[in-house]
């Protein structure tokens, strides 16, 4: 529960609130978070913070509170290298007896993962679903259902071919490649592993058994076929 609340963008005393723990446990947990992802940090003090303060400080805004004071608000954003913007605004918050006002780390370390990550998803559905198109939904034996965060749904049929699981799973495999192709300034270099399952629910449900090296392949015919180079970051 705390690393999850930590990865979504909470603060130590947003873990004592939520979680009824100590401020020391709270705050001994971060660190450990930022010493074994130090990247991750540096990612949000380096890039992320700079350029939503950089592109505030020429943003400037007025605004009437519910008593009639009126006061100054500053709005940035973090522009990712898809190009997409991501617009942060200033909060009136207490900091050391005084009220001051500022960017909410929470949103700043939340919204552009969370919208980044959609992003990717929705291009690998993209490809997804045009390739299902051109194989006809495996004459109407493998047919798309929903996409929900990371994963996929489709409804298959009981002689859905193999060929079909091979392929979801090596598409969805292809993020790194097609992203980097698509939009260079992401330069990805890690993978990204997907899994395929299936059964008669969300509950009852088996891995698809697949031969050695036979997702990878089909990836790699996949991607030359689009004209995309092949990288093999492992299964």
């Amino acid at each position: 529960a705390p690393s999850f609340l930590y990865q979504y963008g909470g603060c130590a005393y947003a873990m004592v609130r939520t979680l009824g723990c100590t401020l020391e446990y709270a705050e001994n947990f971060i660190n450990n978070e930022k010493e074994l992802f130090p990247d991750v940090e540096k990612f949000y003090e380096q890039v992320v913070f700079p350029m939503v303060e950089e592109t505030g400080a020429k943003n400037m805004h007025r605004e009437q509170t519910d008593d009639g004071v009126w006061r100054i608000y500053k709005r940035g954003y973090w522009r990712s290298p898809g190009g997409t913007c991501y617009s942060f605004r200033q909060h009136l918050r207490k900091v050391n007896g005084q009220k001051v006002m500022q960017y909410k780390p929470t949103e700043m370390r939340n919204y552009g993962i969370q919208g980044e990550t959609a992003f990717w998803v929705q291009a690998v559905a993209g490809l997804l679903i045009r390739w299902l198109l051109s194989n006809n939904f495996f004459d109407g034996k493998c047919l798309p259902i929903n996409q929900c965060h990371d994963s996929f749904y489709l409804d298959c049929a009981a002689d859905c071919p193999h060929e079909a699981y091979v392929g979801i799973k090596a598409i969805m495999q292809c993020i790194p490649e097609y992203i980097n192709f698509m939009w260079p300034e992401y330069k990805i270099h890690v993978p990204f592993p997907a899994e395929a399952e299936y059964g008669p629910s969300m509950y009852n449900k088996n891995h698809v058994e697949y031969s050695d090296g036979e997702v990878e392949e089909y990836k790699k015919k996949f991607l030359t076929m689009l004209g995309i180079p092949y990288a093999r970051w492992g299964n």
